[in-house]
């Protein structure tokens, strides 16, 4: 089936599955071959020629089951998760923080990005000015906890502590 936008529909199997789970897929079964293969790859290779090792095939339509060889594309993992809806191409085109920063050269810290994240530095500072309050007070309550073991401790040595019921 052809539609309007020029997708060639695959009407055979469709690969079951959440969309973000590989699901939408046209699958067809070739005889010699003990599993099945994605339609659009098997379009792609016979009208098009062979998909170089590491490579995938992406879909430009952004349709799962299209198996139009004008519409697919030989690219990177990291090239067709980035072309994407999911997650990370969202958070890779991202130009602005949560609090309206640029996420762009200087304003972004050199050790998130190494990590894979991004973070501005303006928000980062924020961030540590309104958790350092908190992390002072969770010090000082360790420390106070601290020392009233070390007194117990202390008065346990010298004897000085009455046994409980219990421990009579």
């Amino acid at each position: 089936m052809i539609t309007e936008t020029g997708c060639w529909i695959w009407l055979g199997a469709v690969r079951r599955g959440t969309l973000g789970r590989g699901g939408g897929y046209g699958v067809l079964g070739i005889l010699g071959l003990r599993k099945n293969q994605y339609a659009h790859r098997y379009a792609y290779e016979l009208l098009k020629g062979p998909i170089p090792d590491g490579k995938q095939v992406d879909h430009l339509c952004r349709v799962r089951c299209c198996v139009n060889p004008a519409h697919l594309e030989v690219v990177t993992q990291r090239e067709n998760i980035l072309r994407g809806d999911g997650f990370s191409a969202r958070f890779a085109r991202q130009e602005l923080c949560k609090r309206g920063h640029a996420l762009t050269g200087e304003n972004l810290d050199a050790r998130v990005l190494a990590l894979g994240g991004r973070e501005c530095r303006k928000c980062q500072r924020v961030r540590r000015e309104e958790s350092l309050p908190r992390v002072r007070a969770l010090e000082r309550d360790r420390y106070d906890a601290l020392k009233r073991h070390q007194k117990y401790l202390d008065m346990k040595a010298r004897g000085t502590i009455k046994p409980m019921r219990h421990e009579a």
